[in-house]
């Protein structure tokens, strides 16, 4: 299991250009403070068509949902998947390849946050 701490971690190695002030917070404000900058660099990708860092950044993001704590999976929902489904309803300029990429690893969650159909 990724634990709160682990998660925040997973995310700045592999992506450690990105900054991340994490200093003086709570664990949980770090983890969405962290996750919410993934999901931001994500969508920047997802308009540049760069479809490769876009699979890198959902396979992180769908480890830490798949093997994290509650709370890092309630981060993945409800800041990555949440934002990253609303540009894919709403952007034409995001490839159907990467939403089809997207939905690999996330199609249950986007059809709740989209459909509001529960699990």
């Amino acid at each position: 299991m990724i634990l709160l701490y682990d998660a925040v971690s997973v995310i700045q190695s592999e992506f450690p250009y990105l900054s991340y002030q994490t200093r003086n917070s709570s664990n949980n404000k770090n983890l969405f403070h962290v996750v919410n900058n993934l999901a931001n660099y994500t969508k920047n990708q997802l308009l540049e068509n760069n479809e490769a860092e876009c699979e890198h950044c959902f396979k992180v993001a769908y480890e830490i949902w798949e093997q994290g704590s509650n709370i890092s999976k309630m981060a993945i929902e409800n800041i990555f998947v949440y934002s990253l489904s609303r540009l894919l309803e709403r952007s034409f300029s995001v490839s159907n390849e990467a939403r089809e990429q997207f939905l690999k690893f996330f199609r249950k969650q986007y059809e709740v946050q989209i459909g509001g159909k529960y699990p």
